[in-house]
């Protein structure tokens, strides 16, 4: 309406040679700021408004009434034109933002992975230190000491225990996509508690020497036994010690 308004008065001023030009801007402002759909009601409503007030209704006025038409016919190719450009920004817009919060998306998930993965390396590394430890006391106890049948097999059993450990978390260490997706395997089985904690025990053993620590374990007369990861559980121990 004030879109006609404005024609006829511009009309009035400056003659009948541009008599829709006001619906020009109206329909290029609405596909603007408003979108396609409410350009393409803009737009039918000027040609309803145009038709009604402005293209005269004295028939007698043929010449100026093929004018009005052609006028008309060519706001209507240019509005369709006008309306159709908008659309396709629209759209491509759409895509780039669309595009643009996929790439955001993709690289949070990157960002979240990479810490995953440094935190598993850490913790990783601080793992691997703990059954070395044994490994190598075990190793001089059997360089300095005398031949003694009982008690090398017994440390030689508790490297062979503090290796198996070692071999489990290399094996976290070669499957850390594994790890990465929140999915750590346990190997489930009947464990008896107090073995657990007697390798937990030789795992901290030289740290606890180290530091002057004496650390008693009252050993339980009957087992008690869970279904549970045996090396997982000595780790917990190990890491509470």
């Amino acid at each position: 309406l004030a879109a006609t308004w404005g024609q006829l008065q511009l009309n009035l001023t400056l003659g009948e040679r541009a008599p829709f030009a006001l619906y020009y801007i109206t329909v290029l402002v609405t596909a603007w700021l408003a979108g396609t759909l409410p350009a393409i009601v803009a737009w039918i409503l000027c040609i309803f408004s145009g038709v009604y007030w402005i293209v005269p209704s004295d028939r007698s006025q043929v010449i100026e009434q093929s004018g009005y038409i052609i006028s008309m016919i060519l706001f209507c190719g240019m509005s369709a034109v006008v309306i159709w450009v908008f659309h396709r920004s629209a759209a491509d817009r759409a895509r780039v933002a669309q595009a643009a919060q996929e790439n955001e998306t993709l690289m949070a998930r990157l960002k979240a992975s990479d810490r995953k993965k440094d935190e598993f390396l850490a913790l990783l590394a601080h793992e691997l230190r703990n059954p070395l430890a044994p490994i190598r006391t075990g190793l001089e106890i059997l360089e300095r000491e005398p031949a003694d049948a009982a008690r090398h097999c017994q440390i030689r059993r508790t490297m062979s225990r503090q290796l198996d450990q070692l071999t489990r978390m290399v094996d976290d260490l070669l499957d850390v996509s594994r790890f990465l997706q929140g999915q750590m395997q346990l190997y489930k089985e009947t464990v008896d508690l107090r073995d657990v904690v007697d390798l937990a025990l030789e795992t901290c053993q030289p740290v606890l020497d180290h530091s002057e620590h004496l650390v008693q374990f009252v050993r339980p007369k009957t087992p008690l036994y869970v279904h549970a990861d045996r090396v997982r559980l000595a780790q917990v121990v190990a890491n509470l010690l």
